[in-house]
């Protein structure tokens, strides 16, 4: 996080520049920076990760709530008749895992017969960290039907786990963000789902954004551009890289 913070910095101070488009690792982690920007006149514009509340910032960006209840409702539409599921949760520290967390669970809350009997966080959204406690997961609680990760570097190793307790096929993995990789997991039948973001939408949008107000017209304080789901009835068309 600091080290963001000391590159955001650098930008602002020393680079002249007209915009400063960031993706910060919390809601507030770059609000210092943010807030000299737009003293100077110069937009800040956020993308994607930590959406804010610093007055006369953008966020550009899905909501995080909302990405974890898609999850939720596409766990809820393919277990039709209940079940128990596990989540997989991403660094403690980070406003996305917070806000994705909540909304999957709050989500969840909203079924019938779907309940979700072990939650925990990996550190740092670490892969092996996730493939450990989706083991552990799978020894005590054997009859887990889904797996919801928050981020889809964590569901690679989770697909790991699964495949190691001969579960492929039988338990549903869910991911989040719609990386490349999960795709080609997706395509052949590793993973389940993943609730994909648009970052080449996110960005563009964003410099739309800052031009925009770079002359002088009025933007939005948030411009969503939602996520949505990508499971085997429509991975085909976002097989190379990501929306």
């Amino acid at each position: 996080m600091s080290e963001q913070l000391d590159k955001a910095k650098s930008a602002l101070a020393n680079q002249n520049c007209a915009a400063i488009l960031a993706s910060p690792i919390t809601a507030t982690s770059l609000n210092s920076v943010f807030k000299q920007a737009i003293a100077k006149g110069v937009p800040a514009i956020v993308l994607n990760d930590a959406k804010g509340t610093l007055e006369g910032s953008v966020y550009v960006g899905p909501d995080s709530e909302t990405t974890g209840q898609l999850a939720a409702d596409y766990v809820a539409k393919k277990l039709p008749d209940g079940g128990d599921v596990a989540l997989i949760e991403g660094d403690p520290g980070s406003s996305n895992a917070l806000a994705r967390g909540k909304g999957f669970k709050e989500g969840i809350a909203k079924h019938d017969g779907i309940k979700i009997v072990a939650t925990q966080a990996a550190a740092g959204w670490d892969a092996t960290k996730a493939q450990e406690i989706a083991t552990t997961m799978l020894t005590a609680h054997p009859d887990i039907k889904a797996f919801y990760s928050e981020n889809d570097g964590m569901a690679i190793g989770i697909a790991a786990a699964i495949k190691q307790a001969g579960l492929t096929g039988k338990v549903m993995l869910i991911g989040t963000d719609g990386i490349p990789q999960a795709k080609k997991y997706i395509a052949s039948g590793k993973m389940t789902a993943t609730v994909s973001q648009r970052p080449q939408v996110e960005g563009a949008a964003g410099v739309d954004a800052a031009l925009w107000l770079l002359a002088g017209k009025k933007v939005p304080a948030w411009i969503e551009v939602p996520a949505f789901v990508v499971d085997a009835d429509n991975v085909a068309q976002y097989a190379t890289g990501m929306p």
